[in-house]
């Protein structure tokens, strides 16, 4: 890469120097699971690409932490499966609960697939996992897009890159403003900048709201109670609970809550490590847990212990109008969301990556026509209305149980699976997914 094409900058995997190139096949926006690997699967392919991400480092807590089978063979096929395996929890089934009542499971042991289990990983130790395997200098931190300009051969991306400037006397108080700005070339854009893309807002598409948004309290603490190779969907008042076994005694519970004056926070991913005592955790907040595991979950006999963290999330059901056009195409949360307890978003995220990546490169390497890449976003656009109830429901079966006819909307985002698994597990609950027919007038 000569010097006209390329910037000193920093950045680069652990902070020091690298090559900024000026020139290259594609600009990949956002460093979160999804991007990392879209990422990793292009320079597989020998694909010039380079990453940018407007945040300093890898998230540091573990968020999505839930791998779908399918999402562990796109692994197996680039070589990560068995690393990613090691660094994980297996969780083989997935019980429904009602109160104390035990109402249903699915499993995943007897089913014809690869790999029969959920993987339990926190998404920052997948994302640092991803980033050790890209090559040259990983990602390009504190750099954020400002600007796309499409062309009909290239997309001129103005890119911001930010550093921090202290304020104040006695005692420092940093801010992040703009260093400089600067033009790069790209043949293709991938957006998999998340809910806020700058990536979609450049193709001014629409991001079109489905749902109400709904609030979860998401604990994470040690505790006595050992869920084994197990985790549950809980039944309560018209919404639906989950608690997952972590690594160590660690356990992850994501309950609903009602808030009396509703707003939406911000879900940002916190990038320092650190965790908080029990005492450090507000009483109301421990108070929140602890009654609802009395109320709704008393099969759960394990004390609250060390409690690594704890926030209150809000999630709506989004669908962006189109994955994007020409030479800039969104991926992951960019283009949608859905509630978080069957972690679909991130997971169906990795599938549209495989995909788009493979259309790439055969415009870049093969010389097939760019109309090649308005299949990619017809069939993203097809699995998720499936997944968000559009054109296909779970329905119950003749004679199945009572609850299921009251969640099977809810039961749809909660569960860990899409696309054949859906189909698959289905049966388990009592029910059926079935594609709905059209109405005529």
């Amino acid at each position: 890469m000569g010097g006209s094409n390329a910037q000193l900058v920093s950045g680069g995997r652990n902070g020091v120097l690298m090559f900024f190139p000026h020139e290259m096949d594609v600009l990949v926006v956002g460093a979160g699971p999804v991007g990392l690997f879209s990422a990793l699967l292009l320079s597989k392919l020998g694909i010039r690409c380079t990453i940018i991400e407007q945040e300093s480092r890898p998230a540091a807590r573990s968020y999505g932490c839930v791998l779908h089978p399918s999402t562990l063979d796109l692994f197996d096929r680039i070589g990560l499966a068995e690393e990613v395996i090691a660094a994980g929890r297996k969780v083989e089934r997935l019980a429904v609960y009602e109160g104390a009542e035990r109402v249903g499971e699915v499993a995943l042991q007897n089913l014809p697939i690869r790999h029969p289990f959920w993987l339990v990983l926190p998404q920052s130790e997948l994302e640092s996992l991803l980033l050790s395997h890209l090559p040259g200098p990983g990602v390009c931190w504190n750099y954020r897009l400002d600007e796309l300009e499409p062309g009909e051969n290239r997309v001129r991306a103005i890119v911001e890159r930010l550093g921090q400037t202290g304020q104040g006397y006695g005692v420092a108080d940093f801010e992040w403003t703009v260093v400089n700005r600067r033009s790069i070339n790209a043949v293709f854009v991938i957006g998999a900048d998340g809910i806020t893309s700058r990536v979609r807002q450049s193709l001014s598409t629409e991001y079109i709201r489905l749902t109400s948004p709904e609030f979860f309290n998401v604990y994470e603490f040690t505790s006595n109670h050992e869920l084994g190779a197990e985790a549950r969907l809980i039944l309560t008042e018209g919404s639906i609970a989950a608690v997952w076994p972590m690594l160590g005694k660690r356990v992850r519970w994501s309950v609903p809550v009602k808030l009396a004056e509703p707003f939406f926070p911000l879900r940002t991913k916190e990038r320092v490590a650190w965790s908080i005592a029990e005492d450090m955790v507000e009483p109301t907040s421990l108070g929140i847990i602890n009654d609802f595991i009395q109320r709704s979950a008393p099969w759960f006999r394990g004390a609250v212990e060390e409690v690594a963290w704890h926030d209150l999330v809000g999630f709506e059901q989004h669908l962006v109008s189109s994955w994007g056009n020409g030479r800039v195409w969104l991926v992951g949360d960019a283009a949608h969301q859905t509630f978080p307890l069957g972690v679909q978003s991130m997971n169906v995220g990795f599938t549209e990556a495989e995909s788009l990546v493979e259309k790439l490169a055969a415009v870049l390497r093969d010389n097939a026509p760019l109309e090649l890449l308005s299949g990619y976003g017809e069939n993203c656009a097809a699995e998720w209305g499936h997944l968000l109830g559009q054109t296909a429901r779970l329905i119950p079966r003749d004679q199945a149980a009572a609850w299921t006819h009251r969640y099977s909307q809810e039961l749809l985002s909660s569960l860990p699976a899409a696309g054949d698994l859906l189909t698959e597990l289905a049966p388990q609950l009592g029910f059926t997914f079935a594609t709905l027919v059209p109405q005529t007038s």
